[in-house]
């Protein structure tokens, strides 16, 4: 392996808690069979997670960057 190579699998091998979004589906048929709930359900919580994430920032007077 290259010399180049070796150092960004280091990267990989050791992480430095970069945090990733990631986009994906998660049919409804997927969400029942998985999480025993429906997708729906798992949309709004995660709605509501978010919104509780921006009133604790808000108070924290952290600011969210958007790009």
């Amino acid at each position: 392996m290259t010399s180049d190579k070796k150092h960004s699998w280091s990267n990989v091998a050791q992480t430095r808690g970069v945090p990733v979004l990631t986009w994906g589906v998660l049919t409804n048929g997927v969400c029942q069979s998985t999480f025993d709930c429906s997708s729906g359900e798992i949309y709004r919580a995660s709605f509501a997670i978010a919104l509780e994430a921006r009133a604790a920032a808000a108070v924290a007077n952290i600011t969210f960057a958007y790009a």
